[in-house]
């Protein structure tokens, strides 16, 4: 008997988690017993690092398209969860797929603008494309947030060489990063 529609929701999502089989479904009153899992939000939070760490298991692996469908499911528990919003726009990246990159890499950096790992990825993600302009805007960002680390010369090295009229310099320059 399902109480209320945030109870039918927890249920729908334990099925697609595939702790409901069939017919049969392991209910919220089970998993608290087994887990010690407090109230549904609890259970959405567990649900969600098992997924991404089992997708995590399976890119480490090889195993692409299994991580895909894990990072995915782990997002069906919270649809901002950036660690794999950024695996996938990674695995997007890695195979040419820059539309899907793009926009996974931009919903990261409207959630966190301020983190450095993103907008180097992000402009990692640019450079591929050879939209070194957008590319060099990410760069200055993440220059700014992190002056010591070893972006900075690299982006200063580019910046001269796309300054001095030279773009396939800066281009060869971007890409050592």
């Amino acid at each position: 008997f399902i109480k209320s529609s945030t109870q039918a929701h927890q249920l729908s999502l334990l099925h697609l988690m595939g702790y409901a089989k069939d017919e049969e479904t392991l209910s919220f009153e089970d998993r608290t017993k087994t887990e010690g899992i407090q109230n549904p939000e609890q259970l959405l939070k567990k649900l969600q690092e098992e997924c991404y760490f089992t997708a995590v298991e399976h890119k480490d692996c090889g195993r692409v398209g299994e991580a895909v469908r894990y990072f995915k499911k782990s997002l069906q528990c919270n649809t901002n969860f950036v660690p794999s919003l950024m695996e996938l726009a990674i695995i997007y990246e890695e195979s040419n797929n820059f539309t899907k990159a793009d926009k996974l890499y931009k919903r990261c950096l409207t959630l966190y603008p301020e983190n450095y790992d993103l907008l180097i990825h992000y402009a990692s993600c640019l450079i591929k494309q050879h939209k070194l302009l957008q590319a060099f805007k990410y760069l200055r960002k993440a220059e700014q947030l992190e002056p010591d680390l070893s972006v900075a010369f690299y982006f200063r090295y580019c910046a001269y060489f796309y300054n001095v009229g030279k773009p396939i310099q800066a281009l060869r320059a971007l890409k050592i990063l």
